[in-house]
């Protein structure tokens, strides 16, 4: 008896060790699901404004930044579903062990047992169960017998059962590693139409950008024209800021309790405020950043560029004061919430829903973006400090 509770012991523990893997695996599993999923999401809403672009017979920067923003995250997505086949290829290791494991521990389990049940039979062909009882010399000796008669058979009632539950964590063992090859085929699959994609879309990058670079005259008008614009809009910006931070210092409230808290609770929601329009994609991001057709020319982005869609509202990332409604040439309205010592501005909105001074909420409509030309320009500062508000948004 003492082989079999080894063996209970040591299938117990691999048993333990089975669960916890996968209960560790499972949740691998699903994260890295769960970034697929986000990407194929946006890369279906990029493919929406990519055909949106592409309808339009001249060439334009909006459609080689859709197309540039689409191979980005193809290229994400190709990495993401590498890990899901490299995570799918440790896991068939593990589970072709444990299966092989399983297996050598059944069959020498079945093995021992039936060791057991023949040795148990021929005891009783030779000595029945009435026969051992009867022969004892003693009524003391009489009701061991019989208790070790019942013991015994308990126990073999215990291993049949056990082997069973062995049998059925060994065929589970098996299902998993047959869904685990049907899944690996599949993102196989996936992978190679998305290495295709990319190569398509890279072929056709190559041939906007030489479309366009034909134009470098008028992309260096543009160019000078949408930077006066933008010059005006961070002076307006910086110009407004100021005066808030010298009003709240001026009354207390850069210090009061209130504001501390608000700050808190905004700083507390970095990475998870609410995207400020439905569907979308960020066509140009913060920083400095070359221009995409311009030769050694780089372009400052104090914000995101968000391409949405025709006409979408527009929602406020987190509950605050309305600091500043203002109509900037080329920017259309710029709104501005403050959030403590926070703000957040919104600009291109065409019909605004709010005024000065207006207490919002999360997720207010603030606007509504123009129909023909649908980029809100978005942009986050802590005080006089510029943050890029891609690192504050979800991500979707």
């Amino acid at each position: 008896m003492i082989k079999y509770n080894v063996s209970l012991r040591v299938w117990a523990t691999s048993a333990f060790l089975f669960l916890a893997f996968m209960s560790f695996g499972q949740k691998n599993r699903d994260d890295l699901e769960s970034q697929r999923k986000a990407l194929e999401s946006q890369i279906k809403s990029t493919t929406e404004v990519l055909e949106k672009t592409q309808k339009s017979k001249t060439k334009s920067l909006k459609q080689l930044k859709a197309l540039s923003v689409q191979i980005s995250q193809r290229q994400e997505l190709l990495a993401s579903i590498n890990k899901e086949l490299d995570r799918l290829k440790k896991e068939a290791a593990l589970h072709e062990q444990s299966k092989n494991q399983a297996s050598k521990s059944i069959s020498q389990f079945e093995e021992r047992l039936n060791n057991a049940l023949r040795m148990s039979y021929v005891r009783k062909q030779l000595q029945p169960d009435w026969i051992y009882l009867l022969s004892a010399q003693s009524i003391s000796q009489a009701l061991t017998r019989w208790v070790y008669l019942r013991q015994y058979k308990i126990f073999i009632g215990q291993q049949l059962k056990e082997l069973a539950h062995k049998k059925a964590m060994h065929q589970e063992l098996i299902t998993i590693i047959e869904e685990n090859k049907k899944e690996k085929t599949q993102l196989f699959n996936e992978e190679e139409q998305q290495r295709r994609n990319v190569q398509a879309e890279q072929k056709s990058q190559e041939a906007l950008l030489s479309e366009l670079g034909k134009e470098e005259k008028k992309l260096r008008s543009k160019l000078a024209d949408t930077q006066a614009k933008k010059k005006k809009l961070d002076d307006e910006i910086a110009r407004l800021i100021s005066e808030e931070g010298k009003k709240m210092t001026t009354s207390g409230l850069a210090k009061a309790p209130e504001t501390k808290v608000l700050n808190d609770k905004f700083a507390s929601n970095k990475g998870k405020l609410p995207w400020p329009v439905g569907k979308g994609m960020i066509s140009g991001r913060f920083g400095n950043h070359p221009h995409p057709v311009l030769k050694g020319i780089m372009v400052q982005n104090n914000g995101i560029d968000i391409e949405a869609e025709s006409g979408a509202a527009v929602k406020s990332l987190f509950g605050g004061t309305v600091a500043s409604v203002t109509r900037i040439p080329g920017y259309d309205y710029m709104v501005m919430v403050r959030h403590g010592l926070y703000f957040t501005v919104y600009s291109k909105i065409v019909n605004v829903s709010v005024k000065k001074g207006d207490e919002v909420t999360t997720g207010q409509l603030l606007g509504y973006l123009d129909k023909d030309d649908p980029e809100l320009h978005l942009e986050i500062w802590q005080d006089k400090n510029k943050l890029d508000p891609e690192s504050w948004i979800a991500r979707k």
